[in-house]
């Protein structure tokens, strides 16, 4: 049977407010906070990839989990908004974490990818062994979802 053993997260550094945009949408923050629910949002910085939020989301999960990355037997990455279609971001986060010799797996699907993520890694754990991959030791799989607009919106590139 097949369980999360830890959670990690990583946020863009931008943080945009309501004052910020209602002034590019010319309407009130109240009226953004009554129409969304939303306060506030994040925006990610040119340095802040796919790839490199992935990655920092990963390390976060593996200290959450209290493992390490020789313990990783597969890696799935999740996400519709990756910089490059081929190669996908999953290779490049495996690098990132140091993972060696470690399938990498792309599911370019946004929004709802980070679900068929877990759909895929439930079904490679129990298949691959008691809930966990197994290689030569008992191994653990790591799914990332993670999503990033193209262009922020409130930046004028003109």
């Amino acid at each position: 049977m097949s369980f999360i053993a830890g959670f990690g997260s990583y946020l863009p550094s931008r943080i945009v407010g309501n004052p910020e945009l209602a002034e590019l949408l010319g309407c009130s923050p109240d009226w953004i906070r009554e129409a969304s629910g939303i306060e506030e949002r994040r925006y990610a910085n040119a340095e802040e990839s796919v790839d490199v939020m992935a990655a920092n989301a990963g390390l976060n999960c593996l200290e959450q989990a209290g493992a390490a990355a020789d313990q990783i037997g597969m890696l799935i990455v999740a996400s519709g908004s990756a910089e490059l279609r081929f190669p996908g971001p999953a290779s490049m986060v495996a690098n990132r974490l140091g993972l060696r010799d470690v399938p990498a797996i792309d599911v370019p699907i946004a929004s709802a990818g980070g679900l068929f993520g877990m759909s895929l890694a439930a079904q490679l754990a129990d298949r691959y062994g008691d809930g966990e991959i197994r290689a030569t030791v008992e191994q653990k799989l790591v799914l990332l979802g993670v999503s990033e607009a193209d262009v922020d919106p409130l930046v004028d590139e003109r």
